[in-house]
């Protein structure tokens, strides 16, 4: 599979509902953008990335990682 290139990689903190889902949605309309959706939960994360990846029909620019971010175990800083 060919390396694909993005100019924005973009991280959207909280992104498994409200405000920050619809943000993650419409960026990764954009093939240009390579979008980084972040929740607690993995499976909150998980079906959040299968939602967008069923409304725009595309599965190249869209990700996801799980971690709650208060932890400092978490984000790799000790």
């Amino acid at each position: 599979m060919p390396v694909q290139s993005f100019k924005r990689t973009i991280l959207i903190t909280g992104s498994t509902d409200g405000i920050g889902k619809q943000t993650a949605l419409d960026l990764a309309t954009h093939p240009d953008n390579y979008v980084i959706v972040h929740g607690r939960s993995e499976e909150k994360c998980e079906a959040t990335r299968e939602q967008i990846i069923k409304e725009t029909g595309n599965r190249a620019n869209i990700d996801y990682i799980a971690a709650d971010l208060s932890i400092m175990k978490e984000v790799g800083v000790f």
